[in-house]
């Protein structure tokens, strides 16, 4: 038997996304801290199965500057905004933290220049 390699979905098939970028109004933390602290508040206030719905992920985040960016399917980005209004401590010292969405994109590259 020949195993053949799949082939990509055609792009109507593909899930759609949508990058919220976002800001630090207070505290400072590191990138692996903020993605735990988002991943854990989304978790509970919707559960695995809710999260792994909405595709949620930290994709970019600038500690200096306090602004990054996170993935999120297009059907939940409402959800996407609750759970990132939803963290207030980040890190194992339990940093207070406050997250604003300041755009909401779908091409990486436009939430990105949302950041600069």
């Amino acid at each position: 038997m020949v195993k053949t390699a799949l082939k990509p979905l055609p792009p109507a098939w593909r899930e759609k996304n949508r990058y919220l970028a976002f800001e630090l109004m207070e505290g400072s933390t590191s990138k692996e801290d903020l993605s735990g602290a988002i991943m854990s508040g989304a978790l509970s206030l919707y559960g695995e199965i809710g999260v792994s719905e909405m595709n949620l992920r930290l994709v970019d985040f600038e500690e200096n500057s306090g602004k990054g960016v996170i993935k999120v399917e297009r059907s939940h980005v409402e959800d996407g905004r609750m759970a990132l209004a939803f963290v207030s401590s980040a890190g194992r010292d339990k940093t207070p933290v406050a997250l604003k969405v300041i755009g909401v994109s779908g091409s990486l590259k436009k939430a990105r220049s949302f950041v600069i």
